[in-house]
């Protein structure tokens, strides 16, 4: 089976936040992130349709104030698969490439 992914995925457990479009909250873990989203497997069973606008929160992070606007790509029995779209700190809204560009640099690039 060819792989169409066009992000590689990694392997990271991490307790996740959500809130979806009508401000239900919701816990769990992500299983693996990409650059372009996550796998997330929720405490309780959860069923949203594709395309369904979330908020997304990592508590334990670094910088747990940052928010990423995701859209639900799959929801299955076990979990999620959410594609990220843009990300808000201090109050506004950027696309990834900003978030991409500053983890970069963190790390010796320029």
């Amino acid at each position: 089976m060819e792989e169409r992914r066009r992000h590689r995925r990694r392997e990271v457990s991490a307790r996740v936040e959500m809130t979806d479009e009508t401000g239900r909250r919701y816990s769990g873990r992500s299983r693996n992130i990409s650059d372009g989203g996550f796998y997330i497997v929720l405490d309780r069973p959860v069923v949203l349709a594709p395309h369904t606008r979330v908020k997304l929160t990592l508590p334990d992070s670094e910088d747990p104030t940052l928010v990423f606007n995701a859209e639900v790509m799959r929801c299955e029995e076990g979990g999620m698969a959410l594609r990220v779209l843009s990300f808000e700190a201090g109050g506004e809204e950027h696309d990834l490439d900003v978030l991409r560009q500053a983890w970069f640099e963190s790390r010796g690039g320029t």
